[in-house]
């Protein structure tokens, strides 16, 4: 009996110590994921202020042009610039470049101003180069720790479900043992019941511990497990 209760706290103890290691790689598995979510969402930011700038850089390079040839700036070149620098907060220094081209651009200009206009327009371009180079090693970097996230997300889940599968295996084994144990019991106690033959269980010391119903009739008493009675 003492070791069967032995046996069952250890199976207990098993089934918990499974269940909070399932647990602990579910909770890392959704904060990985979390992260890996983050991540992506940060890479797709830098993608689009990328392109925003790219694009930038081209019309600044195009109105630098067309300043060369003594001609106004193409208004919805300027137009479609400032959406592009409004959408990122990055961009917002080229904003203010191309909201004051788009002011001076509509005057009458002499030389001196037309030179000033082309050097912002220049440092708009300049500004919008090292905007791209920031955030492409930025997004190298970022591409680089989502990897690592999806490897560590993969093994989490991977170990979670391997200890789920324990967990639900074990559970299945320790029913059916139990299950076995009962009918196991209940035939040994309809045995002990039904037997004709007088059937007394003692402990190790030679303490009785239980009378089948023969024996309690041959001897007129029934026996106790705390009684002192030895065999």
């Amino acid at each position: 009996m003492r070791l069967e209760n032995k046996n069952s706290k250890r199976t207990r103890l098993s089934l918990w110590a499974i269940v909070l290691l399932s647990i602990v790689f579910i909770i890392s598995s959704s904060i990985l994921i979390q992260k890996v979510n983050s991540s992506q969402s940060y890479i797709q930011y830098k993608m689009n202020c990328i392109g925003n700038a790219t694009a930038l850089e081209k019309n600044a390079g195009v109105a630098i042009k067309q300043l060369n040839k003594g001609a106004k700036i193409n208004s919805s070149l300027l137009q479609e610039s400032l959406s592009l620098a409004e959408e990122f907060e990055e961009l917002h220094v080229v904003l203010t470049i191309f909201k004051n081209v788009k002011t001076n651009n509509s005057k009458q200009l002499n030389f001196i101003q037309l030179t000033i206009l082309q050097q912002e327009l220049i440092a708009a371009e300049e500004l919008c180069h090292e905007i791209i180079s920031t955030n492409r090693s930025e997004l190298q970097q970022k591409s680089s720790a989502l990897s690592n996230y999806w490897t560590y997300t993969y093994i989490t889940l991977i170990v979670a479900c391997l200890f789920m599968l324990i967990l639900a295996a074990t559970a299945l084994y320790v029913g059916k043992t139990k299950k076995k144990l009962l009918e196991e019991k209940s035939k040994n106690k309809f045995i002990f019941e039904k037997s004709i033959n007088i059937i007394i269980s003692s402990d190790l010391n030679g303490k009785i511990q239980e009378f089948n119903p023969v024996a309690q009739k041959l001897f007129g008493y029934t026996i106790r497990r705390d009684s002192e009675h030895m065999l």
